[in-house]
């Protein structure tokens, strides 16, 4: 019984203690992706071009699961991003996203390492 008692403690604190890095992995991901959109926001290296200000305040970051995040813009706001970010046949790309992710990734690494 005294066994059955140490083992019913040792799953509840692992299961305490994954919950926690659950959390604090996912909290990692959120702000790595918060940071991408502050950058190409205009706050940051990699700041989207700016005429008017719709394609910097269309992007946004939303979290998919407790490990993948979505850094995209609305496309009501700004629908011609993707010709911007990748160019057409008649307009040179101005990449600002790929490289901001690209920057943000070690920081990123970091940030995980941190949490676990």
């Amino acid at each position: 019984m005294i066994r059955a008692s140490i083992v019913g403690r040792v799953d509840v604190s692992l299961e305490r203690l994954a919950a926690e890095a659950r959390k604090r992995v996912r909290d990692a991901v959120q702000d790595t992706a918060n940071d991408i959109v502050a950058d190409v926001a205009g706050r940051g290296p990699h700041a989207a071009p700016y005429r008017r200000g719709h394609l910097r305040s269309s992007y946004y970051a939303e979290m998919l699961s407790d490990y993948e995040a979505r850094v995209a813009n609305n496309v009501e706001i700004a629908p011609y991003a993707i010709y911007v970010e990748l160019g057409t046949r008649k307009m040179a790309a101005r990449p600002h996203l790929k490289p901001a992710a690209e920057y943000a990734q070690e920081t990123f690494i970091e940030r995980i390492k941190a949490a676990l």
